[in-house]
């Protein structure tokens, strides 16, 4: 694998890239073609750190302070495999005597990456909606679906009146106020869906204070 980055505004990001990834060969690309720097180098430079030989210590003794952990790798290894569940490394054979081993496994397993999202879809969106509700949407949603079961559980419990109160409280109008009391009743997976942004773009805190009251019709709209 080569040493790679990229930039993303002021912040730098470093990683390794399959060799045969870069050159096109992707045939031979293996089971980890791209890693996160920060994921494999700190298990290598510990595994390097704990070596008895002295000449070592003093190879990382002379690097800590001047260079990067990915030269510090350099001045030891010959060459380092990443596979699914291990870390061969592969030592210098002019830097330790012939009793050495220098052949050093490491476990490591890679990351679970971001989990994939089932998107939610209405019959009548067809194929133009079918993206995530944007973050920006979801978290007005969210928040708008939270202040619609509080005011309920404020009616419910008397400590609110009615909604004439509510609208006075908040300086909206009382339709403003039952539009969001609707969000309370609906149904707890598409609550659900809302909160982890498998809704469909289109599926704003508008179209949802429109939904039937009934759970099933509430699923039949949303194609569920």
């Amino acid at each position: 694998m080569s040493p790679s980055h990229s930039q993303k505004g002021p912040r730098r990001y470093y990683y390794y890239v399959s060799r045969a990834f870069i050159e096109g060969r992707k045939g031979e690309v293996g089971s980890v073609p791209r890693v996160a720097a920060c994921d494999i180098e700190p298990k290598i430079f510990a595994a390097l750190k704990f070596l008895p030989q002295t000449c070592t210590r003093e190879k990382l003794a002379e690097t800590d302070a001047s260079t990067s952990g990915l030269r510090q790798i350099e001045s030891l290894v010959e060459r380092i495999v990443l596979g699914k569940e291990s870390i061969q490394i592969q030592l210098r054979a002019d830097l330790f005597p012939p009793s050495q081993q220098l052949l050093l496994q490491v476990p490591w397993k890679r990351k679970p990456g971001r989990p994939k999202r089932e998107i939610l879809f209405s019959q009548s969106d067809g194929a133009v909606n079918q993206r995530p509700i944007k973050a920006k949407a979801r978290k007005l949603l969210v928040r708008s679906i939270a202040l619609g079961r509080i005011w309920l559980q404020e009616l419910v419990s008397g400590k609110i009146s009615d909604i004439g109160a509510i609208a006075l409280r908040e300086h909206r109008c009382e339709r403003s106020v039952s539009m969001m009391l609707s969000l309370a009743f609906l149904a707890p997976d598409i609550v659900e869906a809302a909160v982890m942004g498998t809704l469909p773009r289109g599926f704003g805190v508008t179209r949802l204070m429109n939904l039937p009251p009934l759970w099933q019709d509430q699923r039949v709209a949303l194609s569920r």
